[in-house]
């Protein structure tokens, strides 16, 4: 999973392949993506880890903490707080998720996105976590018995503000691949280019043996922009054609207001439906990537 952002706008791509308390992949059509809303923050969440164990499922538990967490400040520090110390509790005390065994009861939440400020709406990003250590940048085998945060804002002036961070198999991400995603985000790239170039890499290391088949192909992502008036955008990436479109899950919190939007899809029906499949390019328009050449020259090419 990767989040990228800069001062315009902020976006994940995530797999949605799931894994479950043995270690095992679960599916590949599993949500493990949310936007996020409240008074001051607006962010795209996912994970990576633990999917389910029992009766627990991770991204249903995410949604309804990240409502739950959010008062009674409504503020960004006051719900990572409160997120982290839930995470520690509820990882301690369910009971589904004591059978679990240490090695496989590890999970990784990212939030990438924007804070509202008294000097402006800023650039952040967290992390959450109970084995990726990036202070020392590595994993640990086994899972911790706390969740750590990892937090930062970032300012904006006198430098344009960006970030690339991923969770998951993030050593999978070489430096040159890293290296292509900040270019695009420094110099402030469409979110669809940066996307398409992520779904690509995503997929790419898919295939990668190192990865013992714990990464899909099939891909959902989510791109908010700074601007608080306006909504975020969201794709389901599937290069397999089917008649159903998943959409990601939406939490708002406010005062007097917590809503949860959950398991919604789209699908085609009737005699002449068309199956959704992965967007494709006009091989004569512009290439997604920013390179200025056209798509069948670039990253349309045969």
């Amino acid at each position: 999973m990767l989040g990228a952002q800069n001062n315009d706008y902020a976006l994940q791509v995530s797999d949605r392949r799931t894994s479950r308390a043995d270690g095992s992949t679960h599916e590949d059509e599993s949500n493990k993506m949310i936007l996020f809303e409240s008074n001051a923050c607006r962010f795209i969440v996912g994970f990576s880890g633990l999917a389910e164990a029992g009766d627990f499922r991770t991204g249903g538990w995410l949604a309804e903490t990240l409502r739950d967490v959010a008062s009674p400040d409504f503020t960004p520090d006051g719900i990572f707080r409160r997120l982290t110390d839930r995470a520690t509790e509820t990882f301690a005390t369910d009971r589904n998720l004591l059978l679990v065994p240490p090695r496989h009861r590890r999970l990784s939440v990212m939030l990438t996105g924007f804070v509202s400020t008294t000097i402006g709406t800023l650039c952040s990003y967290a992390i959450m976590t109970n084995f990726q250590n990036f202070v020392r940048g590595d994993d640990d085998l086994e899972a911790w018995t706390e969740h750590r945060l990892f937090w930062r804002v970032l300012s904006n002036p006198p430098r344009p503000a960006w970030s690339v961070q991923r969770i998951g198999m993030w050593r999978e991400f070489g430096t040159s691949e890293i290296d292509k995603i900040k270019a695009l985000v420094v110099e402030g790239k469409l979110p669809e280019a940066v996307v398409g170039n992520t779904v690509e890499i995503i997929r790419e290391i898919a295939d990668r043996p190192s990865t013992a088949g714990l990464v899909g192909k099939q891909l959902m992502s989510a791109v908010i922009p700074c601007d608080f008036s306006k909504p975020g955008r969201f794709a389901y990436h599937t290069n397999v054609p089917q008649l159903t479109y998943y959409l990601p899950t939406i939490v708002a919190a406010r005062p007097g207001n917590q809503v949860i939007i959950s398991g919604a899809t789209l699908t085609a029906t009737g005699k002449n439906a068309k199956p959704f499949v992965f967007p494709k390019q006009h091989r004569n328009a512009p290439c997604q990537c920013g390179s200025g050449k056209k798509y069948k020259n670039c990253h349309g090419r045969i």
